[in-house]
């Protein structure tokens, strides 16, 4: 049910005008992310994951009845560091921020107008390719990816205490790459450390070609990190 505020009578016609422009906030979810109507953009009130509130500009929550695209992109941003439910599936993301002036959505949407790719389908909100290991969205930090070069990064941590990519079959070891979802076969080997090497090698070669094959769209310092990363040491 949406959330709207009564206007009481006895107050002063200039009251009751500033009363009259409080939001109505009504939520809608939208596949994993809870979205809300908002009628006027002038709320500094938190109301999105208690953190990110709407602010007083020109961008648009809705548009026809729609969703924004910048308003989706701001909302999954503000989910994946405060939502307790989203980390229940992506734990890597506890403990990643926004920065203060993000919280604002009329800030964010300005950098996200001028942000190379931001409306480009296949592209996503990256935060640590021109800051590696950064936990912080911000200005500084990022930039529009393809979602190919994002999910090079995005795999699976091994529990079994061996190195990535290298999984047991019984006294010998196996060196995997994922490539395009399906899982590479690169050999057997007698230790961890010689299926480690020979995984690491392909990883880098992946990595790099993949660079190689963005490089026309990716941030100069996004592709420089890409064709200098190295597999970290055992």
């Amino acid at each position: 049910m949406p959330i709207s505020h009564k206007i009481p009578q006895t107050m002063s016609y200039k009251d009751r005008v500033l009363a009259s422009r409080k939001k109505t906030v009504q939520p809608r979810t939208t596949g994993s992310t809870t979205v809300h109507r908002i009628r006027n953009t002038g709320s500094t009130t938190p109301t999105v994951q208690g953190k990110g509130y709407i602010g007083t500009g020109k961008h648009k929550v809705q548009v026809a009845g729609k969703m924004t695209k910048v308003y989706r992109a701001w909302a999954h941003m503000l989910e994946r560091c405060y939502s307790e439910l989203f980390h229940e599936r992506q734990p890597t993301y506890k403990g990643t921020t926004v920065c203060r002036e993000w919280l604002n959505f009329q800030v964010f949407a300005e950098w996200f107008k001028n942000a190379p790719n931001s409306t480009a389908t296949g592209f996503q909100l990256d935060k640590d390719l021109i800051l590696p290991a950064n936990r912080e969205y911000s200005p500084a930090a990022c930039s529009f990816v393809p979602a190919a070069i994002n999910s090079l990064f995005n795999g699976r941590q091994n529990d079994t205490g061996l190195p990535t990519g290298v999984p047991s079959t019984g006294k010998s070891y196996r060196a995997i790459l994922v490539q395009s979802g399906k899982a590479k076969h690169l050999g057997t080997y007698s230790t961890a450390a010689q299926a480690h090497s020979v995984y690491a090698a392909a990883k880098e070669l992946q990595v790099q070609r993949m660079a190689e094959d963005y490089q026309h769209v990716l941030d100069s310092r996004v592709y420089q990190y890409l064709i200098e990363w190295t597999v970290p040491a055992l």
